[in-house]
């Protein structure tokens, strides 16, 4: 947690900036159980279609673990890709949809690395792990949600924790890239993601600046900041 100091959030100390990385599948990840990391944001986030594609390595399934959500519960454009409690099988919840939930019977909760990925489309999810299609969920959107007029943006994308950091992870994440379109999932990759022109962003959490945000490998150079960071500065200013 951010040190306050006379009611302002003060910058994390370098300690702490530097237990927000380990090692990661490729070079360095993003430690989770610092508090994870929040982007301001964007509408490519919720612009359908889209693709999510990250490593993850998860050490507990005794509770939930969040890798990617966008936005808060209460916005009808909010989802988020995590593990059920007990079983450790992945998960998609978007309360703006019917379903809200898309489920896949795999346990990725198991302190190995998987690669997981999001097909996001407007009538369809699909979820895949380690190159492997493990969910494919017919999706339909209620009113006020995903379409040409959505409600405003309510707060950032968080990763490896929700927006309002009410529930974490118990793991690490590397190479988090999110694409505009439909991005083929074909096989495990055995390399860095690469930034192309359909990228919307991409951390591989490699490089954590004086500001205390991971940079953004795209061309959108969006920061992930960590929580109470000068560069999450003054939206961070609530986070804990």
């Amino acid at each position: 947690d951010s040190l306050k100091r006379g009611g302002r959030v003060s910058r994390p100390t370098p300690t702490r900036d530097a237990s927000a990385t380990a090692e990661g599948k490729f070079g360095k990840a993003l430690e989770t159980r610092f508090g994870g990391a929040f982007v301001n944001h964007r509408d490519d986030f919720r612009t359908l279609p889209f693709t999510v594609e990250l490593w993850a390595k998860l050490d507990s399934k005794g509770s939930y673990n969040i890798l990617v959500a966008n936005e808060l519960k209460s916005s009808p454009t909010h989802w988020e890709v995590f593990t059920s409690p007990g079983s450790g099988q992945l998960t998609v919840f978007t309360p703006g949809l019917a379903p809200d939930h898309v489920r896949a019977a795999i346990d990725i909760a198991d302190g190995k690395w998987h690669f997981v990925a999001m097909q996001f489309e407007p009538t369809r999810i699909r979820l895949f792990v380690d190159g492997k299609q493990v969910a494919d969920q017919e999706v339909k959107a209620k009113d006020g949600a995903f379409g040409a007029a959505p409600k405003p943006a309510q707060e950032e994308l968080a990763i490896g924790s929700l927006v309002d950091q009410g529930i974490g992870c118990d793991g690490v994440i590397d190479e988090l890239r999110i694409s505009r379109g439909l991005r083929p999932i074909k096989d495990v990759p055995s390399e860095v993601l690469k930034a192309d022109d359909s990228t919307a962003a991409l951390w591989s959490f490699d490089t954590l600046t004086d500001g205390g945000s991971f940079v953004d490998l795209s061309a959108n150079k969006l920061k992930a900041w960590l929580p109470g960071s000068a560069d999450g500065m003054p939206a961070s200013a609530k986070k804990k």
